[in-house]
C-alpha cells in the first residue's frame, strides 16, 4: 500500500507541473520562462494525465477492495487529482 501513496503524491507532483505549464503558457507572451517550461513539460504534459489516470483507477480500486483505507491514504491528494485529472480532460 505504499506504492499506492508514493504513485499518489508523485501524481500530485506532476499535476502541480501541468498546472503551472497551464498558467505559464498563458502569461508568458515574451518567452521569458521558454527554457524553465521545457523542462516542466515533460512532466506537467507528457507523464501527467497517464499516471494520474493510473493512480486514481489503482487507489479506487484497492479503495472499493477495502485493501487500504481513506486513513491510509492521504485524501486530500486524492481528491485534488481527481480534480485536477477532470482540468486536464476539458483543456
Amino acid at each position: 500500500m505504499q506504492l499506492v501513496r508514493f504513485l499518489l503524491k508523485l501524481a500530485f507532483i506532476c499535476n502541480c507541473c501541468f498546472l503551472l505549464i497551464a498558467v505559464l503558457q498563458r502569461v508568458d507572451a515574451q518567452g521569458q520562462f521558454k527554457s524553465f517550461t521545457a523542462g516542466l513539460a515533460s512532466l506537467g504534459i507528457l507523464l501527467a494525465p497517464y499516471l494520474n489516470v493510473i493512480c486514481i483507477l489503482l487507489a479506487g480500486l484497492f479503495l472499493l477492495l477495502r485493501r487500504i483505507s481513506w486513513k491510509a491514504l492521504p485524501p486530500w491528494v486524492f481528491i485534488s487529482n481527481i480534480v485536477i485529472l477532470l482540468l486536464q480532460i476539458f483543456t
